[in-house]
């Protein structure tokens, strides 16, 4: 039977549930625990109920490797069971290496201690767990960003196919794994070469609520997990196989959906009503590029009866008859060896990267020569852009009484902030009939406060890119239309002005970059905060996603780290970088 009681329930003991528990009950063996002074904490790059996930480094050597810092919530002293056991069963769970290409691999973890932050100051971490960093993110916040030209049917069966093999290794593991928390949240995306040839790769994490399958069904006394993706027997607390089959079968009706979570807004007691009355996710949200043999392996995982759901085996099998099953490796390793595959797994994401970024070198080169060769305005926008960088050379810097990232935040959402930033470029933009206006998003808080401790030194003034906005022109005299008005503007300064079509960055992306602020009949007294715009040709800005995308990457990667590894890449062959493009 596939179904059936769980003798040993603990969940469901009072003597666990109802008693406080402390950090230094969390088992943390010898061969797994961090030394807290190799780690500098970042920013912070996701929170949950009961923990925040920090961008963090760790000394390696003479390296410095990019890490995630999963730090558990406490308010007290004492943690209560709902905080206590997701944290401890994961950190158990995951001591045992399972070395896959798409599980997240875990590096170790620290108690009860004190970790440098990005500010030079120490943070107390009741439990910190390392593990390996995504330079990309959730597969949610990925499909949402993505434009819909940008998700193919290729793409879509390359996520779906990396997803099951994850599972499919928990699955098989001497004593099968059981997720049950499964949902696009929990899939991490890095660079790297997919089972089904793309340069993508999805990797399961979050374990918080795994647990290990001890009897046919695993049941639990409260309902565990995201109730849009629980199966109708885990609505009811039983877990087994099954029942993260149909999670996955959710999983992919967001990827068919760009994104969208199944059951999107209804509560979780209209979602179970819904689940018990056999009613499924509106198939209408499904897009025109999800394919047909997804959507009937979507349906089957979506079957009421778990005996009519099918095996990852077979929904490999069925999406790529010829991929090859990864034997799953269970291993007692410790935190040296982990940090010694990671090296290994960044050195090959950094090759990738780097090889990306030379194909965006040669595509932005080509379209600038596209540009030359067919606009006649070319030669006058780069005269008048080269002169109007030396007017305007002044170092930005923010009202001395906006001297905190609080400070210019809350001035950023004031009357004299965003609002006013936007309307005064859109009205320029609309008077002078040229161009297309994009209202650029409010820096969030954790990345103001990495850009000030990283890059200014803890100048807070120096952080001028809160406020953002970019316009987007047809052709070179379009935008040197635009720059004289502008220049003429009444209520627009400009103070510092960037000429990167005649100074182009290392990825030869050309474009032009000023730092402004807005004034109001010209009243200086007020308070303005000192914002970024950038002016785009058209043909070059459609190139732009994938020029940050590997910026990104690079400074997720760590620029030292990456220079060891490039200069390796370099001595064997393997790329040629021209020093006019290289990275400083």
């Amino acid at each position: 039977m596939l179904e059936g009681s769980d003798e040993e329930n603990p969940e469901s003991d009072s003597r666990l549930t109802d008693r406080l528990y402390s950090t230094s009950e969390i088992y943390i063996s010898n061969t797994i625990e961090i030394d807290p002074l190799k780690l500098t904490i970042d920013e912070r790059i996701g929170k949950g109920s009961f923990s925040n996930v920090y961008a963090a480094k760790y000394g390696h050597g003479n390296k410095t490797l990019p890490v995630a810092l999963k730090v558990l919530k406490i308010d007290g002293e004492f943690l209560s069971y709902e905080q206590f056991q997701p944290m401890n069963d994961e950190v158990r769970l995951l001591s045992t290496f399972i070395y896959h290409l798409n599980i997240i691999t875990f590096l170790g973890a620290c108690v009860n201690t004190e970790i440098t932050g990005n500010d030079g100051e120490p943070i107390a971490i009741s439990l910190g767990m390392i593990m390996e960093l995504s330079p990309i993110g959730t597969l949610t916040r990925y499909l949402q960003e993505l434009k819909f030209n940008q998700i193919t049917e290729k793409l879509c069966k390359s996520l779906a196919l990396d997803i099951a093999h994850g599972i499919h290794a928990l699955h098989s593991c001497v004593v099968p794994i059981i997720h049950r928390d499964l949902k696009s949240e929990n899939i991490l995306l890095f660079p790297g070469r997919s089972h089904y040839g793309k340069n993508i790769v999805a990797k399961i994490a979050d374990f918080g609520v795994s647990k290990i399958k001890r009897s046919m069904t695993q049941t639990t006394s409260t309902i565990t997990g995201t109730a849009n993706f629980l199966s109708p027997q885990a609505c009811n607390g039983r877990f087994n196989e099954s029942s993260d089959i149909w999670a996955y079968g959710m999983i992919l009706y967001e990827i068919g959906s760009k994104g969208k979570v199944p059951f999107s807004g209804m509560g979780d007691v209209q979602i179970w009503r819904h689940i018990e009355g056999r009613k499924m996710p509106d198939m209408a949200d499904i897009k025109s590029y999800f394919p047909g043999e997804l959507k009937k392996i979507l349906m089957k995982c979506l079957g009421y009866e778990p005996k009519s759901r099918p095996k990852f085996f077979k929904i490999i099998k069925t999406i790529h008859p010829t991929s090859v099953i990864q034997i799953v490796g269970e291993l007692a390793m410790c935190t040296k060896e982990r940090i010694a595959i990671l090296e290994s797994k960044l050195e090959e994401i950094t090759v990738i990267v780097e090889r990306h970024h030379k194909e965006n070198q040669e595509l932005n080169e080509s379209t600038w020569k596209q540009i030359q060769d067919n606009d006649s305005e070319t030669n006058k926008l780069r005269k008048e852009l080269s002169s109007t960088a030396v007017v305007y050379a002044n170092r930005p810097e923010q009202p001395k009484v906006l001297n905190s990232v609080n400070l210019l935040l809350e001035n950023a959402l004031g009357p004299n902030g965003g609002g006013l930033f936007h309307r005064t470029i859109l009205e320029l933009v609309t008077e002078g009939g040229v161009g297309s206006y994009i209202e650029g998003p409010i820096k969030k808080k954790d990345r103001c406060i990495a850009k000030i401790v990283n890059d200014y030194g803890g100048n807070a003034r120096s952080l001028v890119d809160i406020l953002r906005g970019t316009i987007t022109f047809e052709s070179c005299g379009e935008m040197k239309q635009f720059l004289g008005l502008l220049i003429t503007s009444v209520n627009i300064r400009i103070i510092r002005f960037k000429d990167r079509v005649n100074n182009p960055g290392p990825s030869r992306y050309r474009d032009v970059l000023m730092n402004i602020k807005i004034v109001t009949d010209n009243d200086e007294d007020n308070i303005f905060q000192v914002g970024e715009l950038q002016l785009h040709l058209k043909s070059m800005y459609k190139l732009k996603e994938a020029d940050h995308r590997t910026y990104d990457f690079n400074r997720i990667l760590n620029g030292e780290f990456s220079k060891v590894v490039v200069s390796k890449m370099e001595n064997e062959d393997i790329i040629t970088v021209d020093p006019s493009t290289r990275s400083t």
